[in-house]
């Protein structure tokens, strides 16, 4: 993969490695391109994640869209359950070059907060579409986001279309 300029999305200005062969955008990010995304910690990029970024891949590219995952360098559940044990397989940057090594090639990383965790779905969405180009959204099979989080798939679409992102699930992984 040819290497990209990194962009720093951490609010501390800490720089990704110089050497990962994928963009990571910030909100005031030049040369906005459109997005396919995929949300989650993809700690460890295991081969569930790796058939959702095969699927993100596959319907971005037939969109004529870049692909991107947006992560998170700490895991939500040490905001949520003020867990400052839970463990990580990989730091942000190992899972930046893993997500590089999968073909994706724009990441967005966001700190995970209490102002975050308290971002409801639509408002999420609207900053996804607004900020970072985001068009289209793939869900794995089981996955929530956003504070009071719709319980069914139809109404991540829903919400989606009001924002103008196209919400698609992935199929589940069955091995």
């Amino acid at each position: 993969a040819q290497n990209s300029p990194i962009i720093s999305a951490d609010p501390t200005n800490k720089p990704y490695s110089a050497t990962m062969a994928i963009t990571v955008l910030n909100a005031s990010a030049e040369n906005r391109v459109p997005i396919a995304a995929t949300i989650g910690m993809f700690d460890g990029v295991h081969i569930g994640h790796r058939h959702i970024l095969s699927f993100l891949k596959s319907e971005a590219g037939k969109r004529g869209l870049q692909s991107c995952v947006v992560t998170f360098p700490l895991h939500p559940q040490q905001v949520l359950a003020h867990n400052n044990a839970t463990k990580l397989l990989m730091s942000n940057d190992d899972k930046l070059r893993q997500l590089a090594d999968c073909g994706i090639t724009y990441a967005v990383v966001l700190p995970f907060n209490s102002r975050l965790a308290a971002t409801s779905t639509s408002d999420f969405m609207q900053m996804l579409h607004s900020q970072f180009g985001v068009r289209m959204l793939v869900m794995g099979f089981n996955h929530h986001f956003g504070c009071n989080a719709p319980s069914n798939f139809e109404d991540y679409q829903q919400l989606g279309r009001q924002v103008g992102i196209e919400v698609l699930k992935a199929p589940e992984y069955t091995g």
